[in-house]
């Protein structure tokens, strides 16, 4: 577990690995927020954690408001805490729609060259996924019964193809990277959640071009880069639960950019309406901003809005109503290939705030 770890202040000073700041050992946190006194009660402080190579101190009880739980070991010590961004609540819902459709066009695009490729997937999670929740319903299953009733373009016929390959359940970025590499490419997928990476490793685990390591997959980015081939495409997909992770994901790309400038990158994030997120400057569209403005080449962002900003669905906790992806280096191709695709994908997934495509050269 390395670049990321807690520090707890109790009888002595000592180091805890976590994930992503508070995770780790499968333990689910319900809120998605760490409260300070479940843990001074049992004798221990969190004085600070590190996230991505980077030391961060709490700030106040705000931030640490809520409930948590935590797996200790037989002398009752705290071992782990952790936040419950689980993907497989989610998967297949509109925004994987629109994250895969561009991932895998960028993938078919970067395979018809004969040289190698490196992929990278920061945050792998568990591979691929039951369609036990809802969410896909409105996304992957919308398009479908969209694409059994009328044609559709080839950008969204592609995705649907691949997806309906994985069988009855919903394949995650690293398996679809999996299955669309050669067997001269590379992909190396990282995963901290030890169930999850687990999960991932199993499933992988047939693909000889696949290397999955429970490392902290930003912190590690660095040390891939630049490939021997120079051609490459990295995935960054968090959770963005913690609010540090708005500062820490750009500079992360442009470090990364500063060492492979050629390298393609997609970007993912939410659209949020979370008002103690804006107070702390790390709302979505000043995140996009930032990593829009990194690089001064090539590069997009596009957006698909499920509802309009102002009618977030009341159900979600942080008022997400859409996402969106950075992309640096897309293929000069990809531009009418989303002009054609995003408004079907809207009106077949009912995304009532449209979408959004911003390209410069």
């Amino acid at each position: 577990m390395k670049n990321c770890k807690t520090v707890l202040k109790g009888p002595t000073r000592t180091s805890y690995p976590c994930r992503n700041a508070l995770q780790g050992q499968g333990w689910m946190h319900p809120t998605g927020k760490l409260r300070k006194s479940f843990i001074s009660r049992r004798g221990l402080s969190i004085q600070s954690y590190t996230l991505y190579g980077r030391k961060q101190n709490f700030r106040d009880s705000t931030v640490l408001d809520g409930s948590a739980r935590t797996r200790r070991n037989q002398e009752g010590r705290v071992l782990w805490l952790m936040l419950s961004y689980r993907h497989s609540f989610h998967a297949g819902n509109a925004a994987d729609v629109l994250k895969h459709t561009i991932l895998i066009f960028c993938l078919d695009y970067l395979g018809q060259k004969e040289k190698p490729l490196l992929c990278v997937d920061t945050h792998g999670g568990a591979g691929s996924y039951s369609f036990a929740n809802r969410e896909w319903e409105a996304g992957y299953g919308a398009l479908a019964k969209a694409g059994a009733a009328e044609a559709l373009p080839s950008m969204a016929r592609r995705y649907l193809e691949i997806i309906n390959a994985g069988g009855k359940d919903y394949p995650g970025s690293p398996l679809i990277m999996a299955r669309l590499l050669r067997h001269l490419d590379r992909l190396v997928c990282f995963e901290l959640h030890p169930e999850d990476f687990e999960t991932l490793k199993n499933c992988l685990d047939n693909f000889r071009h696949v290397e999955v390591r429970k490392e902290d997959g930003p912190g590690s980015l660095k040390g891939l880069l630049p490939p021997p081939s120079r051609r490459g495409l990295i995935l960054i997909d968090p959770a963005w639960e913690e609010l540090s992770e708005y500062e820490m994901i750009p500079q992360i790309l442009a470090s990364a950019l500063k060492r492979f400038p050629e390298g393609t990158y997609l970007v993912w994030y939410p659209l949020l309406l979370h008002p103690k997120a804006a107070a702390e400057n790390a709302d979505s569209e000043t995140l996009r901003e930032n990593l829009f403005a990194i690089h001064a080449g090539r590069r997009c962002f596009v957006e698909l809005h499920t509802s309009s900003k102002d009618h977030a669905p009341a159900n979600s906790p942080r008022g997400m109503y859409g996402s969106g992806l950075v992309i640096i280096n897309p293929p000069y191709t990809l531009k009418p290939a989303l002009e054609d695709a995003l408004p079907v994908l809207v009106q077949a997934m009912n995304a009532e705030g449209g979408w959004k495509l911003e390209w410069k050269e």
